[in-house]
C-alpha cells in the first residue's frame, strides 16, 4: 500500500494551490506492468544506452 497526502505548489510564490481535502490517498497495487516496461542498460562504452 502507497499513501500519500498530495498537494500542488506553486513554484514562483511557494503557495499551495490544491490539496487532497477528504484526506490521505491509499493506493493498492492490484497488479504489475513491469513486463510491459522497455529497459535499457547502461554499459560502458555504449553512449547510446542501447544493446
Amino acid at each position: 500500500m502507497f499513501l500519500s497526502y498530495d498537494k500542488g505548489v506553486d513554484p514562483q510564490t511557494g503557495k499551495g494551490t490544491w490539496e487532497a481535502l477528504l484526506g490521505i490517498y491509499e493506493f493498492i497495487k492490484s497488479r504489475s506492468f513491469s513486463s510491459e516496461l522497455m529497459l535499457w542498460r547502461y554499459t560502458q562504452g555504449n553512449s547510446s544506452g542501447r544493446q
